[in-house]
């Protein structure tokens, strides 16, 4: 549950990862209608930790980092993993 600016940024579609709603009452409305309907809850809350885990992990958005700059890294491999 976010508003369109808490979004800005994020690649979360609606009623995929997140229910947007920019004013007071809408917002109250989505808050409960995700209180109300566990399968929505289960289904907006698998798929948000699936794009973050995908798209926003230090891992994953580092990765190109790493592979930009292998010899300032100090390492080889993956963070500390050889």
């Amino acid at each position: 549950m976010t508003t369109s600016i808490g979004l800005e940024g994020i690649l979360a579609k609606e009623g995929k990862e997140v229910l947007i709603a920019d004013e007071p009452e809408a917002f109250a409305s989505a808050v409960v209608r995700i209180i109300r309907d566990p399968e929505l809850q289960d289904r907006l809350s698998i798929n948000a930790r699936k794009l973050a885990t995908s798209r926003y992990d230090w891992r994953v958005a580092l990765s190109p980092l790493e592979r930009l700059y292998p010899g300032m890294i100090g390492h080889e491999g993956h963070y500390g993993r050889k």
